[in-house]
């Protein structure tokens, strides 16, 4: 699905509200669970993004009405699951009825898929440690001749002892 709609972004993350809280018209293309933003059809059929912005993933996204924002009609809320938050306003009731069921039927495809459910609890950023690797401590302090900087680093700390 495509089609005009206003946007405002809410929120940037769980915690923090977006710096630039506006109102713009840009062009939204609905497709494989993500949703792409433009300045227009020309610029949606070329591939060239609203302000380089990339297309947000609707994964764990939940989309819904907007029954407490009261300054303008025909306003839905998409609430991503990296604490994005976005409203964005159609021209009427059907309009807007019509992108919401888009979305969800797009979230609830989406959620079928293999890799879209993450099972892991941890960070991908540190590889897994090794029971047969024998190192029973962390990270080894080394200089550029590969002597260990342990006795180094208790020597020169960072808070030096009075005298």
């Amino acid at each position: 699905m495509e089609g005009l709609l206003c946007r405002k972004q809410e929120m940037e993350s769980h915690n923090k509200k977006a710096a630039t809280r506006s109102w713009q018209n840009v062009y939204c293309v609905l497709r494989k669970g993500s949703l792409g933003f433009y300045k227009d059809n020309k610029s949606a059929s070329n591939g060239i993004p609203y302000h380089g912005e990339v297309p947000i993933s609707l994964s764990e996204a939940v989309c819904e009405v907007a029954h407490d924002y009261k300054k303008r009609k025909h306003v839905f809320k998409l609430r991503l699951g990296d604490g994005k938050e976005f409203l964005f306003q159609a021209k009427d009731e059907a309009e807007m009825s019509s992108w919401i069921r888009s979305i969800q039927s797009s979230l609830s495809s989406s959620d079928l898929s293999p890799g879209a459910s993450r099972g892991l609890s941890r960070a991908m950023t540190m590889p897994p440690m090794s029971p047969s690797s024998g190192d029973t401590g962390g990270v080894t302090m080394r200089n550029k001749d590969g002597k260990d900087r342990g006795d180094r680093e208790k020597r020169f700390s960072f808070f030096g002892k009075k005298k």
